[in-house]
């Protein structure tokens, strides 16, 4: 057995006459081909070996030329493959011309035989080197032993099947990664006089040739993009066959080498007045004793803080500003067009883009960045929830980048965009919404302007006139038709402190729930019991729900012409869509740190005001809503009791946690030791249930009953809660 080594970064095409090089020279790649490792039953192949089926999967992810030199140097290589398919059938067409004209059978041989010469002249025109882009630097060793290791191109092979002349025909087409798809057909890009490896070998190369300079031009652009949409983004595969053959893989067009959908087709964008990024609720207030100077001053007091790991933001779309007629999709763009940056551009400005779902685009708090609500450690408002204390935090530069193209078979115009901003960089501003409600009540020329902002007993908060200046002014030019609609989006902003009912198809109640208590004296020596817990959005209501949320923003043209595929409301503005489709599952995909602290004597003291706090998951906005309320109904009831320490005195601001029906169920021990777990679905058919009592350093768990009361007395070892 004879041995040629090669380095793999200096490849070159050796021609052997008689018998040519091995497949394995050919390949750009510098693997086995992907045919070698199958077999039918018309077909006489040799199975490769396990490293040439190795060799395979490398060669599948083939990639673009990194320069121009790779480019000529692997057209080159594919010319120099496919002369050795040509020259062979010029040879067989010089004899079947020269019988059909009746020539001697001795001048028809002499004709092929000086054809065939043409083979080792044309091959020594070739380079000795070359600069293919391969990416191993192993050495590559070609066995011209013609074991079943090796795939000879020259060898003489017999007709096979019943095909005759000229009926071996090359069949290339564009589809998903199943080789049965087919989106762009290009039906026959070749024809050879039989099947056999060597034109096998040429079909091969003629598909990925055709598949790669098609997919580069850019008059095929529209095809192209049409094609991704339909593999749904997906990456494209080049797939060929060879008479009534199998499929195989040629070629792979992934979505990025091609900018889709951004450089589809023709660009435009808009730049609307204003985005709402975020909704975030208020926890409850307390009101300070300022009768005395030793009164209790509320400090500190109740908040919620979105950190490290959480990610509030909202999934939008735009779909509603889009005509009927056109088939639209959101995208994660990368490049900024025209001054619009994407917010998935990988810079890191507080929000993000995170992920797109049909025509929707999420927009979400970078994990790194901090939301605290209130600022400064104050308590929010006085005793109860006060709803208009709620902060909105807007985007006041946002842009929109589209791409639309016809798909040229149909005409049908297809129209992707992505979300981003203008400027350096996205300015935001957070406002309580009774700012908002001040506006509304004081600038406009009439008070009964909007009616609904006003609350009986309710004095909203004075927005600063700096800041309205600012908002109304250039360039931003918000109206007070905007500070409406924005308020709007907080179905409790004009509610005052009155009790609300929950929107359960927005609002999903979570596990956890805080007592909301005065704290113990004497004055001046007022000890308020935090309690603070990671709520999370631990598990959804059973079965599956949606819900949508629709608002009206006014807009200027940024660049291009969308109007001719933009339907716009009765005013002129486009309507942004907030919408949400979850299912029952259990998962802990945002957080956020809340405490809780004390309300005041007056309020704690009153047996008619609710000292329960519970909290619901926003699923528009990915925040947490606050609620006061009294115990439940006692059909709702899990498990409730008392905890004592070792001297049996009440453990007050104990954190406990109920393991049942596989979910988790979380409070704390109230001034006297006492608790309660309830559910909104109330109890399920389990008799039992696992109640935690978790202090700095040790936990305690116990079975218990459902529905029943237990008593639970810590041992002398167990340290509670700092004091």
């Amino acid at each position: 057995m004879k041995t040629q080594t090669i380095h793999t970064n200096a490849m070159t095409l050796q021609p052997f006459f008689g018998r040519t090089a091995n497949l394995t020279a050919h390949n750009l790649t510098g693997s086995a081909l992907p045919w070698t490792v199958a077999t039918t039953h018309d077909q006489n192949e040799g199975t490769m070996n396990s490293a040439a089926t190795h060799q395979h999967e490398l060669a599948r992810n083939v990639q673009q030329p990194s320069s121009p030199q790779q480019e000529v140097d692997r057209r080159t290589r594919i010319a120099a493959a496919l002369k050795l398919v040509e020259l062979p059938q010029m040879a067989i067409m010089a004899v079947v011309t020269a019988v059909k004209n009746s020539i001697s059978m001795r001048v028809a041989i002499g004709i092929s035989l000086a054809t065939l010469l043409l083979i080792p002249i044309s091959f020594a025109q070739q380079p000795s080197t070359s600069t293919a882009n391969v990416t191993n630097t192993s050495t590559a060793t070609i066995q011209q032993d013609g074991n079943a290791e090796s795939l000879e191109l020259g060898d003489s092979e017999e007709q096979q099947g019943s095909d005759s002349l000229f009926t071996a025909h090359c069949f290339c087409k564009v589809g998903t990664s199943d080789p049965n798809s087919d989106l762009t057909d290009f039906g026959t890009i070749a024809t050879y006089p039989y099947k056999s490896k060597k034109y096998r070998t040429a079909c091969y190369y003629k598909c990925w040739q055709h598949a790669e300079d098609w997919a580069n031009d850019a008059n095929n652009r529209p095809t192209l993009c049409t094609d991704f949409y339909k593999a749904g983004g997906n990456t494209l595969h080049a797939w060929w066959k060879l008479a009534d053959g199998s499929w195989f893989e040629a070629y792979q067009m992934a979505p990025s080498s091609y900018s889709y959908p951004l450089s589809c087709g023709v660009s435009s964008g808009i730049k609307p007045r204003y985005y709402v990024l975020d909704l975030i609720y208020p926890p409850p207030g307390c009101t300070p004793d300022t009768s005395t100077p030793t009164g209790y001053n509320c400090k500190p007091g109740s908040s919620v803080t979105y950190g490290t790991g959480s990610s509030t933001g909202t999934t939008t779309s735009n779909e509603s500003s889009i005509k009927n007629d056109v088939t639209y999709s959101a995208t994660l763009g990368t490049q900024a067009v025209n001054g619009i940056m994407p917010f998935s551009a990988g810079l890191t400005f507080g929000y993000t883009g995170t992920q797109t779902q049909g025509a929707s685009e999420t927009i979400s708090k970078t994990s790194s960045s901090t939301l605290t609500w209130p600022v400064g450690g104050g308590p929010i408002s006085p005793d109860g929830i006060y709803w208009d204390k709620a902060m909105v935090v807007l985007l006041l530069n946002p842009g929109v980048i589209f791409a639309d193209w016809q798909d040229p078979s149909t005409s049908h115009q297809y129209v992707a965009w992505t979300m981003g901003f203008t400027g350096d960089g996205p300015v935001t501003a957070n406002l309580p919404i009774s700012w908002l409600r001040w506006a509304l009540l004081n600038k406009p020329s009439t008070i009964t302007s909007y009616p609904d902002a006003y609350v009986a007993g309710d004095a909203p908060d004075p927005m600063p006139e700096n800041v309205y200046d600012s908002l109304t002014g250039p360039p931003y030019n918000l109206t007070l038709d905007d500070f409406h609609n924005i308020a709007m989006l907080d179905p409790y902003w004009n509610k005052g402190t009155q009790p609300i009912t929950i929107d359960k198809t927005r609002f999903t109640a979570e596990p956890f729930d805080f007592p909301y208590e005065a704290p113990l004296g004497p004055a001046p020596y007022w000890d308020c019991l935090g309690k603070t817990v990671t709520v999370t959005n631990s598990f959804t209501d059973s079965g599956t729900s949606s819900s949508s949320q629709q608002y009206s923003v006014g807009w200027d043209v940024a660049f291009g012409d969308p109007l001719h595929f933009l339907k716009l409301d009765a005013k002129g503005d486009i309507v942004w869509t907030n919408t949400v489709s979850h299912q029952n599952t259990q998962m802990d995909s945002q957080s956020a740190s809340a405490t809780v602290n004390c309300s005041s004597l007056a309020w704690g003291n009153n047996p008619l005001n609710p000292h329960r706090v519970n909290v619901y998951f926003d699923n528009f906005y990915g925040s947490f809503l606050f609620d006061l309320s009294d115990l439940p109904p006692a059909d709702q009831l899990l498990s409730s009791g008392q905890v004592v320490d070792s001297s049996s005195e009440p453990a007050r601001g104990m954190k406990l946690e109920l393991s049942y029906a596989n979910r988790t169920y979380h409070t704390f021990t109230d001034n006297d030791g006492n608790f309660a777990f309830y559910s909104e679905d109330g109890p399920s058919k389990a008799l039992r249930a696992e109640l935690s009592v978790i202090g700095p350093s040790q936990t305690i768990t116990q079975t218990v009953s459902v529905g029943g009361t237990t008593a639970v007395a810590l041992p002398s070892s167990f340290h509670q809660q700092p004091r």
